[in-house]
Protein backbone atom coordinates (compact mmCIF):
# COMPACT_ATOMS: atom_id res chain seq x y z
CA UNK A 1 0.00 0.00 0.00
CA UNK A 2 2.82 2.37 0.71
CA UNK A 3 4.02 2.62 -3.13
CA UNK A 4 0.36 2.95 -3.89
CA UNK A 5 0.15 5.80 -1.88
CA UNK A 6 3.34 7.47 -3.27
CA UNK A 7 1.88 6.69 -6.80
CA UNK A 8 -1.28 8.59 -5.99
CA UNK A 9 -3.29 5.57 -4.70
CA UNK A 10 -6.08 4.77 -2.27
CA UNK A 11 -6.90 2.00 -0.24
CA UNK A 12 -10.06 2.06 -2.18
CA UNK A 13 -7.98 2.05 -5.26
CA UNK A 14 -6.14 -0.83 -3.82
CA UNK A 15 -8.81 -2.99 -2.91
CA UNK A 16 -10.28 -2.63 -6.80
CA UNK A 17 -7.22 -4.24 -7.79
CA UNK A 18 -6.67 -6.64 -5.66
CA UNK A 19 -10.40 -7.76 -6.57
CA UNK A 20 -9.46 -8.06 -10.19
CA UNK A 21 -6.36 -10.29 -9.47
CA UNK A 22 -8.56 -12.41 -7.55
CA UNK A 23 -10.76 -12.81 -10.43
CA UNK A 24 -8.16 -13.39 -12.88
CA UNK A 25 -6.68 -16.31 -10.76
CA UNK A 26 -10.26 -17.80 -10.60
CA UNK A 27 -11.19 -17.18 -14.20
CA UNK A 28 -7.47 -18.38 -15.24
CA UNK A 29 -7.86 -21.77 -17.19
CA UNK A 30 -6.16 -25.35 -16.53
CA UNK A 31 -3.87 -24.65 -18.99
CA UNK A 32 -2.52 -21.16 -17.24
CA UNK A 33 -4.33 -19.12 -19.83
CA UNK A 34 -6.49 -16.49 -20.13
CA UNK A 35 -9.34 -16.11 -22.69
CA UNK A 36 -11.43 -18.26 -25.47
CA UNK A 37 -9.70 -16.32 -28.24
CA UNK A 38 -5.96 -14.35 -28.94
CA UNK A 39 -4.96 -16.54 -25.62
CA UNK A 40 -1.27 -15.04 -26.14
CA UNK A 41 -2.57 -11.79 -26.09
CA UNK A 42 -4.39 -12.28 -22.80
CA UNK A 43 -2.77 -14.20 -20.90
CA UNK A 44 0.82 -11.60 -21.35
CA UNK A 45 -1.78 -8.93 -20.48
CA UNK A 46 -2.97 -10.64 -17.22
CA UNK A 47 0.54 -11.48 -16.14
CA UNK A 48 1.08 -7.49 -16.36
CA UNK A 49 -1.90 -6.92 -14.08
CA UNK A 50 -0.06 -8.88 -11.80
CA UNK A 51 3.28 -7.81 -12.33
CA UNK A 52 1.97 -4.45 -12.00
CA UNK A 53 0.78 -5.11 -8.26
CA UNK A 54 4.36 -6.73 -7.56
CA UNK A 55 3.25 -10.00 -7.78
CA UNK A 56 5.64 -12.91 -9.40
CA UNK A 57 6.19 -16.26 -9.44
CA UNK A 58 7.33 -16.40 -5.51
CA UNK A 59 4.59 -14.36 -4.43
CA UNK A 60 2.62 -15.70 -1.80
CA UNK A 61 -1.17 -15.26 -2.54
CA UNK A 62 -0.46 -14.80 -6.66
CA UNK A 63 2.32 -17.05 -7.01
CA UNK A 64 1.22 -20.12 -8.67
CA UNK A 65 -1.39 -18.04 -11.19
CA UNK A 66 1.23 -15.85 -12.22
CA UNK A 67 3.96 -19.29 -12.89
CA UNK A 68 1.18 -21.38 -14.76
CA UNK A 69 0.42 -18.16 -17.20
CA UNK A 70 4.41 -17.77 -18.02
CA UNK A 71 4.82 -21.76 -18.35
CA UNK A 72 1.69 -21.68 -20.70
CA UNK A 73 3.69 -18.93 -22.49
CA UNK A 74 6.63 -20.50 -22.84
CA UNK A 75 5.76 -23.80 -23.67
CA UNK A 76 3.77 -22.55 -26.57
CA UNK A 77 6.93 -20.40 -28.06
CA UNK A 78 8.75 -23.81 -27.67
CA UNK A 79 6.03 -25.49 -29.57
CA UNK A 80 6.48 -22.80 -32.48
CA UNK A 81 9.73 -22.51 -32.61
CA UNK A 82 9.70 -19.28 -30.47
CA UNK A 83 6.57 -17.50 -32.17
CA UNK A 84 3.59 -16.51 -30.31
Amino acid sequence: MALAKFRGGTPKCEVAVVRALDWLSKTQKEDGSWGETRTVAMTGLALLCFTGHGEGPVSEKHGKTYLEGLLYLVQLGGKQEGKL
